[in-house]
């Protein structure tokens, strides 16, 4: 059954001069910053890496080079999923309402459409180390022991968890330009963003934007700020792990993603028995991952 005018009293008497809708209206998307959409027109999405070819050896002459050749890695199979729902009224509370805003709800739903997507997209990230949630090389998103196609590891987190700080930062930043490819040699992905929930904001815009040394008194030079220009801090209000953080490289040259197999759609339709009810339907289809966690590194706090 709809809900019914009796619900919304408040929406049907002379009484308020103003009624709000708490519905917050957004601008784009805040992992449109932080993740590549891609299109998608099939019910899944498969991906795979193949690695590349090892050193040249010196060779003697007439001798024969030795054999290299380019290797498969995993490979990820990704499946949309479809998100709804519905918001059904009786025909008399639509009629009645002096206010207008229950013919708002296509706006409302489309508001809680964008939040949710915000919500699945970032669970990637306070999933980083949950090992019920694992990329198609077997480990999580952010690992001590990736591994790499000439049978070693590499990591994309600290070995021991800590809070965002100056000496955890400068570690965290070495670490991250240390990143290895397949093969042990130096991969230099290049940090531009430094993720955040807005708890770590001012410890952020201290490490990143100070020109002196943070927490020093004897005027140190920033020596992040100095070597780092172009890495800037992006507060994510929807990462729940307020103490986590986590630098990334730009997003196109990550493997990390959001399919978005249907836009967020809505439409209006009539009850399918024989009342009168208005129902507003509104849906996406769409699935998260990852197929090489390169350029992601990252810790939940300590």
């Amino acid at each position: 059954m709809g809900a019914t005018a009796s619900q919304y009293v408040d929406l049907m008497t002379k009484d308020f001069s103003k009624v709000w809708d708490d519905t917050l209206v957004a601008d784009e998307p805040y992992f449109n910053e932080v993740v590549q959409v891609l299109q998608s027109n099939n019910q899944y999405e498969r991906m795979s890496g193949l690695a590349g070819v090892a050193h040249f050896t010196q060779i003697s002459e007439g001798q024969e080079p030795p054999e290299s050749n380019p290797k498969q890695k995993y490979d990820g199979k990704f499946t949309h999923l479809m998100y709804g729902l519905i918001s059904r009224l009786t025909k008399n509370a639509m009629a009645d309402d002096r206010t207008g805003l229950l013919r708002e709800i296509p706006r409302m739903q489309a508001e809680a459409g964008k939040k949710t997507m915000e919500t699945i997209v970032a669970a990637m990230f306070d999933r980083s180390q949950n090992g019920s949630y694992t990329g198609p090389d077997g480990k999580v998103l952010c690992a001590t022991d990736h591994p790499r196609a000439d049978g070693g590891t590499w990591s994309n987190r600290p070995a021991t968890n800590a809070d965002l700080g100056v000496a955890v930062l400068e570690s965290a930043l070495t670490d991250f330009e240390s990143t290895v490819d397949d093969y042990g040699d130096p991969a230099m992905p290049v940090p531009v963003m430094l993720l955040i929930n807005q708890a770590n904001r001012w410890a952020a815009t201290q490490l990143l934007e100070n020109f002196d040394k943070s927490g020093t008194t004897n005027r140190d030079i920033n020596a992040v700020k100095n070597q780092f220009k172009g890495l800037r801090p992006f507060v994510w209000p929807y990462i729940t792990d307020t103490d986590s953080w986590y630098l990334l490289n730009e997003k196109v040259k990550r493997q990390i993603f959001v399919y978005m197999r249907e836009a967020l759609s809505k439409r209006f339709v009539t009850a399918p028995d024989n009342t009168l009810d208005a129902i507003f339907q509104s849906w996406f289809r769409m699935v998260t991952g990852w197929v090489d966690a390169r350029g992601v590194y990252g810790s939940v706090g300590g």
